[in-house]
């Protein structure tokens, strides 16, 4: 577990740059009417990049299917 402070997606992709051992990112999707979130709206946005992999994934998955998926 990292916890940083600072924006979300500098922070993420700061970790990804330090760390070479992250191969992917996954993003849980939020369901509310608002939207999937702030994060994961920036990188369907494009206005994130990231030099991984991102998958985002429904909220309602439990832990076994998100192993499952990744």
């Amino acid at each position: 577990m990292v916890i940083r402070e600072g924006g979300a997606t500098d922070q993420i992709y700061s970790l990804i740059e330090e760390d070479r051992d992250i191969a992917i990112l996954v993003l849980a999707a939020g369901s509310a009417k608002d939207g999937p979130g702030p994060l994961v709206s920036s990188i369907a946005g494009k206005t994130a990049a990231f030099p991984i992999p991102v998958t985002v994934i429904p909220d309602l998955l439990t832990d076994e299917e998100i192993d499952a998926l990744s």
